[in-house]
């Protein structure tokens, strides 16, 4: 029994001594761990917001269009993540963030110009849901402490999941002759999952003891690819005679989802 005493004293005294050493080794190296969540605006960058396009002057061109174009307009971002210093200038990071950007809608008539129209009435009706963008990323985290003020700074690189908008595109032609046609084309929400790239600049602000204000500014990007088959509906009526036909198409196209997100969160120190 006293040796069994003995033994468990002996235990004591050793973690007791470990965890003084690495207690002590903790804070001569500034080892830090964090967590935050922040929310924001998501700001679409280059093709991804532009109507630039080949111009084309058919239904299926339109749609082409918009996807070479992504018509995407300022959206809404948040972001979660975790952190670890290794001393006060050097650490890791790992982010996960979800961005998602409302379609301008744009009519054939703005997008293309009184030539497509042709001596014709013309309708049009543009659905479509939302771009989003969403993934985790790591990397490297430099931050530079000021007093109460911390500077970041952030390289880093993973995986994101782009979603395409549902579309659905329809227009109506009719002339005082009687005719009438309509056209619709159905493109269905598409996944694909690509490389990241991000570059980040922080601003974190000490409050209280462990609570931080955080400022940050993201820019991302990476390029998808999507193949999927379109469905084509056409009807055409005309001197009593009607005509319906229904086709589908194969296509793809590479769509690059590059953009600013810029949040406000809360930032918490393990310190």
């Amino acid at each position: 029994m006293k040796i069994l005493n003995s033994i468990v004293l002996c235990s004591l005294l050793l973690l007791n001594t470990c965890y003084g050493q690495d207690t002590s080794s903790v804070k001569k190296t500034n080892h830090s761990g964090y967590i935050f969540v922040s929310a924001g605006m998501g700001i679409p960058l280059g093709s991804f917001c532009s109507y630039e396009g080949p111009n084309p002057r058919t239904i299926y061109g339109a749609l082409d269009n918009f996807n070479l174009a992504g018509e995407a307009r300022t959206g809404f971002s948040l972001q979660a993540g975790a952190g670890y210093m290794f001393n006060k200038n050097i650490g890791v990071a790992t982010h996960f963030y979800t961005s998602s950007f409302k379609v301008a809608e744009k009519t054939f008539e703005e997008l293309f110009g009184n030539n497509f129209l042709f001596n014709t009435s013309f309708e049009e009706n543009y659905v479509s849901e939302l771009w989003n963008a969403k993934g985790v990323i790591i990397g490297p985290n430099a931050q530079l402490p000021l007093g109460k003020v911390t500077l970041g700074l952030r390289i880093m690189g993973g995986i994101q999941v782009g979603r395409s908008p549902e579309v659905r595109v329809s227009f109506t032609r009719t002339d005082d002759s009687g005719y009438y046609y309509y056209e619709e084309i159905n493109q269905p929400q598409l996944t694909n999952t690509a490389f990241v790239f991000n570059e980040g600049v922080d601003v974190k602000i000490k409050v209280i003891k462990n609570f931080n204000i955080l400022f940050s500014t993201d820019y991302l990007t990476g390029k998808h690819t999507y193949n999927d088959t379109l469905s084509f509906t056409f009807i055409e009526q005309y001197a009593g005679s009607d005509y319906t036909r229904s086709e589908t198409k194969d296509f793809n196209y590479s769509k690059r989802f590059s953009f600013l997100s810029i949040t406000t969160g809360l930032l918490f120190s393990f310190q």
